[in-house]
This record gives structure tokens, C-alpha cells and sequence, in this order.
């Protein structure tokens, strides 16, 4: 089951629905992607047992924004703290001042999802998206600082 990481630091910041620009490309995307179809489809890595787990939501949203963004790991996640759009997109309601998790963390999490099974699953999903938002679509292949994963 998976836990919201996410709500003691909503209730110390302004929500999201207050001052966010919704035409934001991140916003327009947001709203047009099956995020239950997703979660459901990638939620089974977590278990009730141990240290909870980061959202599939944060996870798959992060993810997308390192691909559009040829991002490194540790540049989506620094990218993440200054960026309220890619929070937003994450499925934060408010903003957060630190990153969901640590460079390990996403390397872990593609691992036990299968990085080319999330790319076979959530590009056309992205592109579906993309075009119910009437925005063009991007190239969302598989960085190539991602090959070797460790």
C-alpha cells in the first residue's frame, strides 16, 4: 500500500490550485495522463513491510521529467526543489522545499519496474496525453545516462 509522503509539508505552503499557472505545460500534461491506470500498472514494487516507499506518482513523474529533460538523476532531483510545475506534475498539492528521494532511490525504483517496460507503457500513454492537451509531441526515449543502470 502506498504511503503520501506528501502531507505534512502541504499543510505549511499556499496549495498549488491558488497561484499555479494551469496553461503551464506541466499543469496541461498533469491533467490528461491516466495516473490510476499508471499507478496501478507500477504501484506493485511497494509493500506494506519496511520503510515506506516513495509515490508511484512522484516516481513516474520524475521519470518523465528526466526524460523530457535529458536530465541526470541528480539533476531532475535538484531541478525538483526549484521547480513548482515539476512538483505539481509529481502530484504535490503545495510547494516542498526537498526532494522526494535520493539519486538511489530512482536507480532502485527502475530497476524493480523495468525501465523498458515503463518506456514501452508510459510513452504512448505521454503521447496520448500530449495530443488530448494539444501540445507537440517530444522525443521520450531512454537517456543515454541511463544505459548502464547500477
Amino acid at each position: 500500500m502506498e504511503k503520501n509522503n506528501n502531507d505534512s509539508q502541504s499543510r505549511k505552503a499556499p496549495k498549488f490550485d491558488d497561484f499555479i499557472n494551469k496553461e503551464n505545460f506541466w499543469c496541461n500534461l498533469e491533467s490528461h495522463i491516466n495516473w490510476d491506470l499508471l499507478i496501478k500498472e507500477f504501484g506493485e514494487t511497494y509493500s506494506d513491510k519496511g520503510q515506506p516507499d516513495i509515490p508511484t506518482k512522484v516516481m513516474i513523474g520524475l521519470y518523465f521529467i528526466k526524460c523530457c529533460e535529458d536530465f541526470t538523476d541528480e539533476e531532475v532531483l535538484d531541478a525538483f526543489e526549484e521547480n513548482i510545475y515539476y512538483q505539481y506534475l509529481c502530484g504535490y498539492k503545495s510547494i516542498v522545499f526537498d526532494a522526494p528521494c535520493e539519486e538511489k532511490n530512482m536507480r532502485r525504483w527502475r530497476k524493480k519496474v523495468g525501465e523498458e517496460r515503463l518506456m514501452d507503457f508510459l510513452g504512448p500513454m505521454i503521447d496520448s496525453a500530449l495530443e488530448s492537451a494539444g501540445i507537440e509531441p517530444r522525443d521520450y526515449s531512454i537517456p543515454e545516462n541511463d544505459i548502464n543502470i547500477q
